[in-house]
């Protein structure tokens, strides 16, 4: 990962991530693959499609893909695993034409790397946007692998984001984002209120802490003429958090109304698997788990 350079360690060093992209995109290459060949299947469902998904699923755990520690690789695998599971998760919503793959070995690779994930938040902390997209990783690998431990720690997630709300309803680590302090908790917010769509049960409480957050959210930002400002600061780079907003805002339309106009609806996530339909959905209620 690429060294930050302004105080609020939210601006990438342009030169250090064009050095870096050969072996982002390697890293990326395999999940890529399997949320393209997804998107292929619900074009147009086949058998030669699906077999050809089996055969990449299975090849993430013959490669060994994603293996090695560290906060950065731990933050690739919560992206990566999370880009493939919703595809994934997207293809099974549609019982009528869902593939029916073999992919016991990437089964078990998906739970070793998700484990990976969620001992190393246990043991250093659940303080940004790292640990809650580790959380997104996760809930869709306890959705996908009907598995309790990783939901548990999705979990475990919310309750240790509670703790990162300062006294004005904010997250405390995304607000201080200076200048991209709108795409930070856009992020963020996005990501705590997908995972907690997947946990099939209602919990009360988390939902009204993620309604609350999401309300300040879209309090903090105001759009006009001269542009996006969130908590009296000039936004940057609005169009890149335009997915998540957009999220926040069909979860929560009464409150978020002014800031819809805002966000294309038609605005996709990697991280998502570019499946934002689904997950549009199960925001809303029309996908539920």
């Amino acid at each position: 990962m690429a060294k930050r350079i302004d105080p609020t360690s939210s601006t990438l060093d342009p030169d250090a991530v064009a050095a870096q992209s050969g072996v982002r995109e390697e890293v990326s290459y395999p999940a890529k693959k399997i949320v393209n060949l997804s998107m292929l299947y619900r074009k147009g469902p086949s058998n030669e499609i699906a077999n050809c998904l089996t055969t990449h699923l299975n090849a993430l755990a013959e490669s060994n893909y994603l293996e090695g520690s560290g906060e950065y690789n731990i933050l690739y695998k919560s992206w990566m695993i999370s880009a493939i599971n919703f595809s994934l998760l997207g293809l099974e919503a549609d019982s009528r034409s869902a593939p029916k793959l073999q992919d016991a070995k990437f089964r078990t690779w998906l739970g070793t790397r998700t484990h990976e994930i969620t001992a190393f938040f246990r043991e250093s902390g659940c303080h940004n946007n790292h640990c809650y997209w580790a959380g997104v990783a996760a809930a869709s690998s306890a959705r996908y692998l009907k598995s309790d431990d990783p939901l548990q720690f999705s979990k475990w997630v919310l309750l240790q984001s509670e703790k990162n709300v300062n006294d004005s309803g904010q997250l405390s680590a995304e607000v201080s984002r200076g200048t991209m302090a709108f795409h930070y908790s856009a992020f963020s917010i996005a990501a705590l209120l997908v995972q907690t769509r997947l946990w099939n049960q209602n919990d009360a409480s988390v939902e009204a802490f993620v309604s609350k957050l999401s309300g300040r959210f879209c309090s903090d930002a105001l759009t006009g003429s001269s542009g996006t400002t969130f908590a009296g600061i000039p936004a940057q780079n609005v169009k890149g958090a335009s997915p998540y907003v957009s999220l926040i805002t069909a979860a929560e339309p009464e409150k978020c109304g002014a800031l819809a106009s805002s966000s294309s609806a038609d605005a996709k996530s990697f991280f998502f698997g570019w499946n934002m339909d689904y997950v549009r959905g199960l925001v809303t209620g029309k996908n539920a788990p």
